[in-house]
């Protein structure tokens, strides 16, 4: 098969990638991350969906851009519990001292594996790759499948928060594929585009909360920890209890 419009959106998406990757280095600002992480879970969703497509496996990021999404994506992270810890006064400094620590080495991370050609590289590989036109039928089947592997986990007698974050990247999955195939193909698919869209907002705000709290609860100041740490971690247990309780009655997730 010759060049046709998945390597035209491939090569786009990388472009474009290219330039966030560069801005990202010195400032790490937040608005140049956030673009460089959603440009990435694009290209990922696309890929999956030409995998799938085809069944080959293959198909899929280069392993030294898959390591920057990581390293850049632990940056994002800490960059909003430290804005949510310090924006709401909470009494943590021994935890904000650990993430500001955190924030520092990754940043050291990405500026020893950040390099310019590897996203030419990637360039380069995926131009290579021998992809099919996409059409309308193809979309509804990839859809499909990520609709019946959602059903599958939320319909399980227990949902775990790691059974919540796959559901999430399903849904995400399903929405940047529409949102690609519809712009760049035309290709039209009609879902219930705003109930997957506060579902994947619902579960992530939940999901990075809990994630928080796992890890102040592991690292607790030596010594033992503050009663203002103590109560806070307790009072967000609850929360987040029920955030999960009222996320799974409504909407998307709801049996």
């Amino acid at each position: 098969m010759g060049k046709n419009i998945s390597h035209g959106i491939i090569k786009e998406i990388l472009k474009t990638l290219a330039e966030q990757a560069g801005k990202i280095s010195g400032a790490f600002k937040e608005d140049d991350i956030h673009k460089f992480r959603l440009g990435l879970k694009k290209l990922r969703a696309w890929l999956r969906l030409l995998a799938y497509t085809t069944g080959n496996k293959k198909i899929r990021l280069p392993l030294r851009l898959l390591r920057l999404y990581h390293i850049v994506g632990e940056i994002r992270e800490t960059q909003i519990e430290l804005s949510f810890l310090t924006g709401n006064g909470l009494p943590v400094v021994a935890y904000l001292e650990l993430l500001n620590e955190h924030m520092h080495n990754k940043q050291q991370e990405w500026n020893r594996h950040y390099d310019e050609k590897i996203l030419k590289k990637a360039r380069k590989k995926m131009a290579g790759f021998d992809l099919p036109e996409v059409a309308a039928g193809d979309v509804k089947a990839f859809v499909s499948h990520k609709k019946k592997r959602i059903h599958r986990l939320k319909t399980q007698p227990v949902i775990a928060d790691g059974c919540l974050h796959e559901i999430r990247k399903q849904v995400k999955d399903i929405l940047y594929v529409r949102e690609i195939a519809r712009k760049a193909c035309g290709i039209k698919m009609e879902i219930h585009a705003r109930k997957y869209k506060v579902a994947e907002e619902q579960i992530g705000d939940y999901n990075d909360k809990n994630q928080m709290l796992r890890r102040m609860i592991a690292k607790q100041p030596t010594g033992g920890a503050s009663k203002a740490y103590v109560d806070f971690c307790d009072e967000s247990r609850t929360v987040l209890a029920l955030q999960k309780q009222d996320i799974l009655a409504h909407g998307l997730m709801r049996r």
